[in-house]
């Protein structure tokens, strides 16, 4: 009975892993080559597109508060620089989204200060027991 060479739960689970990774890996290499450089013109056009649109959407109420209160250039020009500031920011948080990683093939981040990820997890849980420890009151009892 002490014979039985079984696998344990931790090869077993050791094996898991390494089949789990193999897969994801193919599953990132499938969609690589999927989304190809033409995924990839086309995200780039996508975010040139929603530049050039707050500009001109910022140039037209502009001119349109303008001509309606008659101060021209004031509202043409402070419209102008909105509008380019938020299409910046529109660019800037194309550029960090998962769609621009997937598209341009960045790896995701393995820092684990995502929310919802195992580290940030742990670190919310471990100050959880420390605050039934002290009382919840957030004084270290010793």
């Amino acid at each position: 009975m002490g014979d039985d060479r079984s696998p344990t739960s931790s090869d077993q689970l050791r094996d898991f892993k390494e089949r789990l990774n193999r897969a994801q890996a193919s599953i990132r290499e499938r969609d690589r080559e999927a989304y190809g450089s033409s995924s990839a013109y086309s995200f780039g056009l996508r975010i040139a597109t929603e530049l050039v649109v707050a500009i001109a959407v910022g140039f037209g109420a502009g001119w349109g508060l303008d001509l309606w209160l008659g101060t021209k250039p004031w509202f043409l020009v402070l419209f102008i620089v909105l509008g380019a500031v938020a299409g910046i920011l529109n660019v800037v948080r194309a550029a960090h989204s998962a769609e621009a990683r997937r598209h341009l093939g960045i790896a995701e981040s393995t820092s684990g200060d995502e929310p919802g990820s195992d580290r940030m997890e742990r670190s919310r849980k471990a100050r959880g027991r420390q605050g039934q420890e002290d009382g919840g009151n957030g004084e270290r009892t010793g």
